[in-house]
């Protein structure tokens, strides 16, 4: 968690997080290895990207993830990782999907 605020009833919650990505780590040069990685990358499903929810109300627990028209990046690459802002109604009585 990076930040959390409260306006009214809504609070916005500001996550960080990494695509979950497994490097083989296994080359002996700088090229090698930079091929590797990018193989790697190129294997990584999307699931990895996505950041992931879970809504648990009473015993009933909901997973999902988030979709790709949901997600938004800069025209120049700063980085893999994300930031994830979460908009929650604690008045609201149900969830609510966009």
């Amino acid at each position: 968690m990076v930040d959390a605020r409260q306006t009214g009833s809504v609070a916005r919650i500001v996550l960080s997080s990494t695509p979950q990505i497994n490097f083989p780590l296994r080359a002996t040069t700088p090229d090698g290895l930079a091929r590797q990685n990018k193989a790697a990358i190129d294997a990584t499903p999307i699931s990895a990207w996505l950041p992931g929810w879970e809504i648990t109300t009473g015993a009933a627990t909901t997973r999902g993830r988030l979709g790709c028209g949901s997600v938004v990046h800069p025209a120049t690459l700063s980085g893999t990782g994300l930031l994830t802002v979460l908009s929650l109604d604690l008045s609201a009585t149900g969830a609510r999907r966009r």
